[in-house]
């Protein structure tokens, strides 16, 4: 049984422990090509950092990122986000983000 697990957007902090967000990136276009995702499925990944340089943003797009943006991200610059790039959106859960009820998932593991 095949299970498929997409995400509307991946917030990706370029610096994590053991895994950095270039190559969770890299890591995860891999796995889309793997499974051929078609281009509607493939993950929207936005960079998330608080050093926004022209380095780290030529660096995020050749990872294979479609942006990155400069923390603190503020709820309505999210919104934003997803509507200039088709994704859905959920009022309620955009308006009431916190730390508290924002998802953070560990980088993929090295399945290669």
């Amino acid at each position: 049984m095949t299970c498929r697990v997409l995400f509307e957007l991946v917030l990706m902090d370029i610096i994590m422990p053991e895994m950095g967000g270039y190559e969770s990136t890299q890591n995860i276009r891999r796995l889309e090509r793997e499974f051929n995702l078609s281009s509607g499925e493939k993950h929207f990944i936005c960079g998330f950092s608080a050093m926004l340089t022209p380095k780290t943003q030529k660096k995020c797009i050749e990872c294979g990122m479609n942006t990155i943006m400069e923390k603190p991200l503020h709820p309505s610059t999210l919104k934003q986000l997803l509507e200039e790039n088709q994704r859905s959106t959920n009022q309620v859960a955009i308006e009431n983000m916190s730390s508290k009820n924002v998802l953070f998932v560990d980088p993929l593991p090295n399945f290669g």
